[in-house]
């Protein structure tokens, strides 16, 4: 999995700033299988270039992504054990690298928003979500709502 930014595919939603992906291990994962691996502070360096999910060749790719000046490119292993949970922001850089290993590296990835996150139309951005959005009625600007985005939690609801 290429460095990448989840923001860059989700551009039909405002507020990138309060978007968030958990993503879930099902088998325990290290370097040798392929675990996700973080920039530190990259949230914080706004939306780059050169976010590409499916690229394969990690070093490379990371040479087009226009690190701002003065900030270092480091990377951090996310190493973890079947079960567990990891939350990173839609504008940190992640990726994985090849597993190498004789074990699975199987996972899921929740993206999780506010309720108070807005659609943007783009029509460069047509992914799967937009129209389905829009199908249901949604238009520029509506608060994202629906079968589609369930509610997790709300304050003051207990179960």
């Amino acid at each position: 999995m290429g460095w990448h930014q989840d923001y860059t595919y989700w551009k039909c939603f405002q507020n990138p700033e309060t978007l968030l992906t958990a993503w879930v291990a099902y088998d325990d994962v290290d370097e040798e299988n392929g675990c996700m691996m973080m920039v530190p502070g990259s949230n914080q360096w706004g939306l780059l270039n050169g976010s590409d999910f499916y690229e394969q060749n990690l070093d490379n790719q990371k040479n087009g992504m226009n690190v701002p000046e003065g900030q270092v490119f480091r990377t951090m292993p996310i190493v973890m054990k079947a079960g567990q949970v990891s939350f990173h922001h839609s504008l940190t850089i992640h990726g994985s690298g090849p597993n190498i290993s004789d074990r699975v590296r199987r996972s899921s990835a929740l993206h999780l928003m506010t309720g108070e996150t807005r659609f943007r139309y783009d029509e460069r951005h047509q992914y799967l979500s937009t129209k389905q959005f829009m199908a249901s009625g949604g238009k520029d600007g509506d608060i994202v709502q629906g079968d589609m985005y369930p509610v997790i939690y709300k304050k003051g609801v207990t179960a």
